[in-house]
């Protein structure tokens, strides 16, 4: 860790994020790369504090797409597993609950993997994710026809129940937190929005200093909620939310 400065200051934290692809990264990695700190974590004299992930837009729900010619996500990993053979011992809690050869690809699945990352970590997810929405009904934006609008709810919905289930519950309070804007859109740490589209009058870069903790997280941190989801009524209906 040093090799690069890393860890020279007192009080160092390692934030690893990423966004999409990236992010999903992150979700399979993030355990493994907590485990490689460990000893800089805990044998004194060290200069890290904590190792923490920020996973934006890699919350991936099992649902099947409106499109027939769109490939299911679910789909989509299996045929990974397959080719790639992605197993690991990092995901040994997570093939104990689905030990069918069939079931391996929800090891590398955001919904049904989130619950297995042992190490603290924040969840960002938009309730109309962009690039699931677009990729399951194979239009980039949603003509608001009746049909595609069901469509949509019922991803929020899904989105919301396992963030629930999945986010919220496990892990308890401290180890992670979460911010679910009701946007139709997909990342917010790679540009402006990481600092300017609010949730519940937050900003992800609220919600992560405040979660993360230290100088940034500036005085009003207490005050922001461990689990921030918007709750307004139809599409991409958040109050920050970019025009579609």
């Amino acid at each position: 860790m040093n090799a690069r400065g890393l860890g020279s200051a007192p009080g160092t934290r390692v934030l690893y994020g990423g966004c999409s692809a990236g992010a999903r990264g992150v979700l399979f990695n993030l355990d493994r790369v907590a485990t490689a700190l460990l000893p800089a974590l805990v044998q004194p004299p060290s200069n890290l504090a904590r190792v923490g992930g920020l996973l934006d837009s890699a919350f991936w729900v099992d649902i099947a797409p409106l499109a027939p010619s769109a490939t299911p996500f679910a789909e989509q990993a299996r045929d990974v597993v397959a080719l790639a053979n992605a197993t690991s011992a990092d995901q040994a809690a997570c093939a104990a609950v689905y030990p069918s050869p069939a079931d391996a690809w929800k090891c590398i699945f955001g919904q049904y993997a989130v619950p297995f990352v042992k190490s603290d970590f924040f969840l960002h997810a938009y309730q109309y994710d962009l690039f699931q929405l677009s990729s399951d009904t194979k239009v980039p934006v949603p003509d608001r026809t009746p049909q595609q609008l069901a469509y949509c709810e019922a991803f929020r919905n899904a989105t919301r129940t396992d963030f629930a289930a999945d986010v919220v519950k496990p892990n308890g309070p401290g180890k992670n937190a979460g911010l679910l804007p009701a946007c139709f859109k997909h990342c917010n740490t790679e540009g402006s929005t990481f600092s300017t589209l609010a949730t519940n009058g937050v900003t992800l870069q609220d919600a992560v200093a405040a979660w993360w903790g230290g100088a940034g997280a500036g005085a009003g941190a207490a005050a922001v909620p461990q689990y921030i989801v918007e709750d307004c009524a139809g599409f991409n209906c958040g109050t920050d939310c970019p025009k579609v």
